[in-house]
């Protein structure tokens, strides 16, 4: 039979276990962009919102994992409109590369174009990957302007 501390630590254990995981797994209220690519550089991309903060739930470029999980700072939703023709485009700097996410429609002429992007630059190094079939975007839902 457990002591009184024994059942504390027992309940306090199962707490802060249950607390771990649920925090792990409430780091996305909305999958904002979502972006795979093999050419011209491979790239899996993951951006989610939670609350006003967004944060890049995986991001690995070139076969290289880089840095998740930390809110993004200076972060920055702008919207292009004209007839027929929209874009939406989220900027923020993450481990010093400005790193632009696009969304682009246009129905200007047959067939209708779509087109997810994601564009990497750091100094003079400029990447623009174009995402495959399973992109999924949700860039037209945030409001345009700045997030900290």
């Amino acid at each position: 039979m457990l002591s009184h501390k024994g059942i504390k630590a027992v309940l306090l254990g199962t707490v802060l276990l249950t607390s771990t995981a649920c925090s792990a797994n409430t780091g996305c209220d909305v999958e904002v962009f979502r972006c795979k690519s093999d050419t011209p550089k491979p790239i899996t991309l993951t951006l989610c919102k939670l609350n006003n903060t967004f944060s890049l739930q995986q991001f690995m470029f070139d076969g290289t994992a880089l840095d998740t999980g930390k809110p993004l700072t200076a972060v920055t939703k702008d919207s292009y409109h004209r007839f027929k023709v929209d874009e939406h485009s989220l900027t923020f700097v993450h481990n010093g590369q400005q790193i632009v996410l696009s969304e682009y429609f246009s129905a200007e002429f047959e067939p209708y174009v779509k087109t997810l992007s994601v564009t990497l630059q750091q100094g003079d190094t400029k990447h623009y990957v174009e995402c495959d079939e399973s992109a999924q975007s949700q860039l037209k839902t945030i409001k345009n302007g700045s997030y900290n």
